[in-house]
């Protein structure tokens, strides 16, 4: 705690850490760039980002999220530990939507995965690399 209490962890996510990471990875030759073949018909990517709560920096990291699936890498997020409402979930959703799809009404847009539970979330991401 005495190391990670002065990072000033709390009160929003930075966007910005997950969605440069994601795309660091993807374009990175030394790391995603390797198992990353754009040209492949069969091969999935995703992005799954878990948050418990309200984001910030949120335009430029919507920018990368888009990238990204631009790229064929989808994102997927998902709202954990309950209680993410309002404006929260609103970003939550819209991230969900431009990590998916470009077009909001087309059936590859992904909806926000809750899970309220430890159990819930491991169900849910269950099903969903199933799926």
């Amino acid at each position: 705690m005495t190391v990670l209490q002065p990072l000033g962890l709390a009160w929003g996510t930075d966007a910005n850490a997950f969605s440069q990471l994601a795309e660091k990875y993807f374009n990175d030759g030394n790391a995603g760039g390797k198992v990353y073949d754009a040209d492949s018909d069969c091969q999935l990517n995703y992005v799954i980002v878990i948050g418990d709560g309200a984001m910030r920096n949120i335009r430029p990291a919507r920018q990368r999220i888009e990238r990204l699936r631009d790229q064929g890498i989808k994102s997927l997020f998902v709202a954990y530990g309950g209680g993410i409402r309002g404006g929260a979930m609103t970003t939550f959703e819209n991230f969900a939507r431009s990590g998916s799809c470009a077009d909001s009404l087309s059936d590859e847009c992904e909806e926000v995965i809750i899970a309220n539970t430890p159990e819930d979330l491991k169900s849910e991401l269950t099903s969903k690399i199933r799926q």
